[in-house]
């Protein structure tokens, strides 16, 4: 068996270390990075060396591939989203540090490649059975190492913005210093210049494609469900042509009390302005499309930690809602925003620890914020809705709304707006409710009504073609036309001809809760369980409220009588008119890949709940550190009795083969006066070849005869050293004559 001969070129000095030290400044870890490079470039100043076999180096390589594995078990426990298994690209630097310090530490300046493949392992093994000589490639893995830095450098996930001029400035300086650190015989400043630039394009252009992969696996995986998009607008699928799936990974998983059924239906979010297949959320009181969020009360003090609530009676666990068990629910979030779902009656919400604030608009919808990966709340409620959704209520002075014609100014019960020629669609809505006499109704007859309306001639399907070919909207196709549709469509049909008939509603999405888990009173909210509807204010009566304002017009101050309208009396109700077989349809019993995935998903949320409980984070944290500082005592221990074994091997075995003084062991002072001393513990042709070349400025590997001469020489020297057999006269005379030349080359007459 015979290793590959090609020489492998190793990074300058330094090289590596700086490069550690830039990805630490860069994502924010300069203490790792700084202990990295130490370790890295240490091996420059001391003479600690191993002398590793495969099988040293193949289990650096293990260690390193279970430092990978580690990295993504952490992140895919602690991080969520489709984007989380990119994370351990920021850590790539430290997950393969033991391999590079295997390489730097070895007295070989190469890996064996068969470390890194069984496949050339096992082929490598039968041809040493079958006695065929064989040649292994070797790996210098210091410059992989180096673009491997620079990658995890560029890739960053720490910081809100993209530092790639920082990235660029450091890695030039990083190339400056480099460049002189070098001796001045060894700078050639156009390859290096060329080289660099290279490696920094290289590097920069694959940090950006992995930024670009992040985004598009985030775009492309995180599906179309209910209450993902932001919480001011929702996108609908109404007009969208093709299959509509949805995702059936568990999003949420609720408890109801001891035998008690949950809520039908679990609100999200809520809007209330309808324009061209897009839902808004709109503040009544200032026209802005950024709904304002108010915190939900919290109370400081043990006997409140984690606990939100409307009002502060809310606090009293006395009241009517606290008697009875409260409904839980447990799910991972994704962003510092996030919507969650929740009874409408909601009132209180305890523990809450991992989480910051909960807020709410005047719509309804609730947001958890600064929340950790995986939250666990409680939710007591009492059936009133009026602390989370208070009436509909019309601004009093002008705004952009009364500019696009709504009805009354009040955005409960406009219609779609005249962007786009929409009067086909107000048209529409208007001759359905004419034909039903919806106006003459009740608000409960009114329903029932449109119940009848849809349940007569509609169907529900996620498979839309295109329909009428009459240039009509997507809604008003759905209406007259194909009355086949998902349930957004039903939802904004629902919505927009109660509003035509007089009733304020709000355009909602949530879950529907009809899912058993496995655990009794558990149920659970999948992406395909992702359901939209609408919320009616049923009962309200209106009332006008007169108010005089001053108004600015022309710089004159004018007074003026303004009006609003507000509703009260009335309850927010839950209308859904979705035919109710839409859950059976395209829902097929979970595959073994789907319950493998809910069985993972369940053990690291549950795993991550309770981690974070107070009681248990000690125990966890020291484990790890135990785990940590066992494995490092252990490596620390190998690696010194490793060490001092290979010493002692050394010396025992130069004992009994050592043999007489050669001509070139005689002359080995005189060498060392011209040359410089010899570092303990490096080869003489090591030692020769590196001296030679720095005092014939590099020329010296180039010199074929010089090359040759030194080859023989060794052999000679070795021979005569250490073999049994003594030199013969004509060898002896032989090796004089190449030290004679040997002298006569590293003399001051002939250095440069």
């Amino acid at each position: 068996m015979n290793s590959s001969a090609h020489f492998y070129p190793k990074p300058p000095r330094l090289l590596l270390g700086a490069s550690v030290l830039v990805w630490g400044g860069l994502t924010n870890h300069a203490l790792i990075a700084l202990g990295a490079s130490l370790l890295i470039e240490a091996r420059h100043w001391i003479n600690w060396r191993w002398n590793f076999e495969e099988k040293a180096y193949s289990q650096s390589w293990i260690l390193s591939l279970i430092a990978l594995a580690f990295t993504v078990i952490f992140h895919s426990l602690n991080a969520v989203g489709p984007t989380s298994f990119l994370l351990f690209l920021e850590w790539l630097p430290i997950i393969f540090l033991p391999l590079i310090l295997a390489q730097q530490y070895g007295k070989k300046a190469t890996i064996p490649a068969t470390v890194f493949s069984i496949i050339a392992k096992q082929r490598q093994r039968r041809d040493e059975r079958l006695g065929k000589k064989t040649v292994i490639p070797q790996v210098q893995v210091g410059y992989p190492y180096f673009g491997l830095t620079l990658l995890s450098a560029g890739y960053l996930t720490t910081g809100e913005k993209e530092q790639g001029s920082y990235f660029i400035m450091l890695l030039i300086l990083v190339a400056i210093f480099i460049y002189y650190s070098h001796r001045s015989n060894q700078r050639r400043i156009l390859p290096w210049i060329f080289v660099m630039a290279m490696v920094a394009s290289l590097s920069f252009i694959s940090s950006r494609g992995l930024i670009r992969l992040f985004d598009w696996v985030k775009a492309n995986t995180q599906m179309r469900i209910q209450g993902v998009d932001p919480p001011e607008e929702n996108i609908t699928a109404i007009g969208r042509v093709g299959e509509l799936k949805l995702d059936r990974k568990i999003q949420w998983r609720i408890k109801t009390p001891s035998q008690t059924l949950p809520p039908s239906l679990l609100m999200s979010l809520s809007y209330n302005f309808y324009n061209s297949g897009k839902w808004q959320a709109i503040d009544s009181e200032s026209a802005n499309q950024e709904l304002a969020f108010q915190e939900l009360l919290t109370l400081a003090g043990e006997e409140n930690s984690g606990k939100f609530a409307f009002d502060v009676t809310d606090f009293d666990q006395s009241s009517d809602a606290n008697q009875f068990p409260p409904l839980s629910i447990r799910g991972a979030i994704n962003s510092n925003r996030h919507p969650f779902p929740c009874p409408t009656g909601a009132k209180l919400f305890s523990k809450a620890d991992e989480v910051d604030f909960i807020v709410r608009n005047s719509l309804g919808s609730l947001l958890v914020l600064n929340a950790s990966g995986v939250i666990d709340l409680e939710i007591w409620s009492d059936g009133n809705s009026e602390l989370r959704e208070p009436s509909p209520l019309q601004p009093f002075r002008d705004n952009t709304l009364e500019r696009k014609k709504t009805t009354n100014g009040l955005t409960e019960l406009c219609l779609p707006t005249l962007d786009g020629d929409p009067r086909d669609e107000v048209h529409t809505l208007e001759k359905i409710v004419q034909d039903l006499n919806l106006t003459a109704l009740s608000d409960q007859d009114k329903i029932k009504a449109l119940r009848s309306f849809f349940e007569e001639d509609f169907s529900y399907t996620t498979h839309l073609s295109i329909g009428n070919r009459q240039k009509r909207s997507p809604l008003v196709n759905f209406l007259t036309s194909t009355k086949s549709g998902h349930c957004e469509y039903f939802a904004t049909a629902t919505t927009l001809l109660l509003r035509a008939a007089g009733v304020p509603t709000r355009y909602v999405v949530g879950y529907a809760v009809k899912e058993r888990g496995r655990e009794p009173g558990e149920y659970v909210l999948r992406g395909n369980h992702a359901h939209a509807w609408c919320r009616a204010y049923l009962g309200g009566q209106k009332e006008i409220i007169l108010e005089e304002r001053t108004i600015i017009r022309n710089g004159e101050e004018i007074p003026m009588m303004l009006n609003r309208v507000s509703w009260t009396g009335g309850k927010w109700v839950d209308v859904d008119l979705t035919p109710p077989d839409w859950e059976n349809i395209d829902s097929p019993p979970l595959s073994f890949q789907e319950k493998l995935s809910d069985s993972f998903q369940r053990w690291r949320e549950d795993f991550d709940i309770w981690r974070s409980e107070k009681t248990n984070r000690g125990w966890v944290n020291l484990s790890l550190g135990v785990i940590a500082v066992a494995v490092v005592i252990f490596l620390i221990w190998r690696l010194n009795s490793s060490r001092i074994r290979n010493q002692k091997r050394e010396e025992s075995s130069r004992s009994l083969i050592e043999g007489p003084q050669t001509a070139l062991s005689l002359v080995l002072p005189k060498l060392e006066e011209r040359l410089g001393k010899r570092q303990e513990g490096m080869l003489l042709e090591t030692w020769l070849r590196k001296e030679l070349a720095i005092h014939s400025q590099g020329n010296f590997s180039e010199n074929y005869l010089l090359l040759k001469e030194l080859e023989r020489l060794m052999i000679l020297h070795e021979f005569g050293r250490f073999s049994k057999r003594a030199l013969s006269k004509d060898e002896n005379q032989e090796l004089l004559d190449l030290v004679e030349a040997l002298l006569k080359s590293c003399s001051h007459s002939t250095m440069v």
